[in-house]
């Protein structure tokens, strides 16, 4: 067993993503899974939250993204998804 840290890069994986906008909303509450969202009333205003596997909510504003990975949700500033994502290769 080696003494110091190795080093490793994490494999690409291919993850599906929506941008909540307000053309996508319905479509976007359409595509996740069932008992994976919320949708309460924050000052007035709805607001919808995803429910991540370990239990966590986090709160998809508008422009965010929503990410599925491995039956998991995450949502994602528009910065913090354009400097984590690109555009995979469309299937054939």
């Amino acid at each position: 067993m080696p003494e110091t840290a190795q080093r490793f890069l994490k494999r690409p994986i291919v993850v599906e993503a929506m941008q909540l906008t307000g053309d996508t909303t319905m479509a976007l509450i359409s595509w996740l899974p069932a008992g994976r969202y919320l949708i309460d009333d924050q000052a007035g205003m709805p607001a919808l939250w995803v429910k991540s596997l370990d239990g966590g909510r986090h709160r998809v504003h508008l422009g965010w993204w929503v990410v599925q990975e491995r039956n998991d949700l995450r949502a994602y500033s528009p910065s913090a998804f354009e400097a984590a994502f690109e555009p995979a290769a469309t299937p054939r």
